[in-house]
């Protein structure tokens, strides 16, 4: 019983990251994990190509679905603009 739990449980957060994100065309919590991540890994600001090569590289996303992981996460104010580029400001980005 308790290992059908255990399964069930982490079927279900496996789930929760497919999940559709509202207002966007198919983005998930994973698409902005994954992000999120790639930006931490270029230093959590983005101000040149070669610090979105980057992101691009350690996420695999097409440049649209890049602008659009962009976007929404501009709206959500967990990236915000900075001079010449972005930076995230959550996570391990925080106080950066």
């Amino acid at each position: 019983m308790r290992l059908r739990f255990a399964f069930l449980t982490v079927a279900a957060l496996g789930l929760a990251g497919c999940a559709t994100l509202p207002g966007t065309d198919g983005l998930t919590a994973y698409d902005v994990q994954r992000f999120s991540a790639g930006v931490e890994k270029a230093g959590c600001v983005i101000q040149s190509d070669a610090k979105a090569a980057i992101v691009e590289k350690h996420t695999g996303f097409s440049d649209e679905k890049l602008r659009e992981v962009t976007r929404y996460m501009l709206d959500q104010k967990t990236l915000v603009h900075e001079d010449r580029g972005i930076k995230l400001v959550t996570g391990n980005c925080a106080d950066a």
